[in-house]
């Protein structure tokens, strides 16, 4: 397994081939490699969220002929 690689929860019996060492190791490296990227396009939604929520939300425009609730 790949250096600094933790496994905190013993994985369900007949996962091994799934859950081989390669595929172990394949899963750090792209944790590793996109792991900054991804923590700072979640700040960013969640930035643009505080943004949405903080305007009023728009009523929809009245039809004509069209009474809503009903």
């Amino acid at each position: 397994m790949e250096k600094g690689t933790r496994i905190l929860a013993k994985p369900p019996a007949g996962t091994e081939a799934v859950l081989s060492r390669e595929a172990l190791d394949f899963v750090a490296k792209l944790h590793r490699q996109f792991q900054p990227i991804r923590q700072t396009l979640l700040a960013q939604r969640a930035k643009r969220q505080a943004e949405f929520d903080r305007v009023p939300h728009l009523a929809p425009l009245p039809v004509p002929g069209v009474e809503r609730g009903q």
